[in-house]
């Protein structure tokens, strides 16, 4: 997760009254990592993953710290942890991936404390913004790694971020509200979410011959010449769903 988004999350949290985290989704552990900074050495933090490198990175990461613990889990099948656990449960880009998004959000206020807080956070990718010249091979190629449904996802929706608030609603669990933080960036450069995107996920379209590499080469020396340039611009929209505990 990139740092921006991860500030945002961090300012909807009142530090004080969390003893017990849940991340759902946690891939290499780093938001809880740092949320960790800021809680005492009596906190639980409890990170969930169906991917196995990124659990064992974790598990390596806070290697010494007993306030963590990481599992592989697949949460289609529910959560294992048992009722009134957590004081938090946070989720990043995760919804879009699976069948069961209902069901998820009852298991997550099953395993909430009364009053428990909730943080959905997730990218909405139709909303990605490139600066480029080539307005036609830019959506060829944004529409294509946005719809593709990659072997670990069960389910593929683009458009998440944007039914939240709907999603939330419709199951009546939580007091909550929906916002909205534009990630915008014009250096591009490592390190950044643009820059992520050309030279790991767009390229990924390549190996797995979604596109040409003629196309992605096209592509990506369009971005780097406005970049050049000084006429780089990206962002996308990231939603997020804050709630409590009814």
């Amino acid at each position: 997760m990139f740092g921006k988004v991860k500030s945002y999350i961090f300012s909807m949290i009142d530090y004080s009254n969390i003893k017990s985290v849940l991340d759902i989704g946690c891939g290499r552990g780093d938001l809880l990592i740092e949320m960790g900074e800021q809680l005492g050495k009596n906190a639980t933090l409890v990170g969930i993953d169906s991917m196995k490198r990124s659990i064992d990175h974790a598990v390596e990461k806070t290697s010494g710290d007993e306030r963590f613990s990481f599992k592989l889990e697949d949460i289609e099948t529910g959560l294992g942890f048992c009722d009134n656990t957590f004081d938090i449960v946070l989720c990043n880009d995760v919804l879009e991936c699976i069948k069961d998004q209902e069901n998820l959000l009852k298991e997550m206020y099953r395993v909430l404390k009364p009053g428990g807080q909730v943080i959905f956070s997730h990218y909405d990718w139709d909303t990605q913004v490139f600066n480029v010249r080539d307005k036609n091979l830019y959506r060829k190629i944004l529409h294509t790694f946005n719809d593709w449904q990659q072997p670990w996802m069960t389910a593929c929706d683009p458009w998440m971020g944007r039914k939240l608030h709907g999603l939330f609603n419709r199951a009546g669990l939580f007091d909550g509200e929906v916002s909205v933080y534009v990630l915008t960036e014009t250096d591009y450069e490592l390190g950044n979410k643009g820059y992520y995107a050309v030279n790991e996920e767009f390229i990924a379209l390549v190996n797995k011959e979604l596109i040409s590499e003629e196309e992605f080469i096209e592509f990506r020396k369009d971005v780097q010449e406005h970049a050049d340039r000084g006429e780089y611009f990206y962002s996308i929209n990231v939603y997020f769903y804050n709630g409590i505990k009814k």
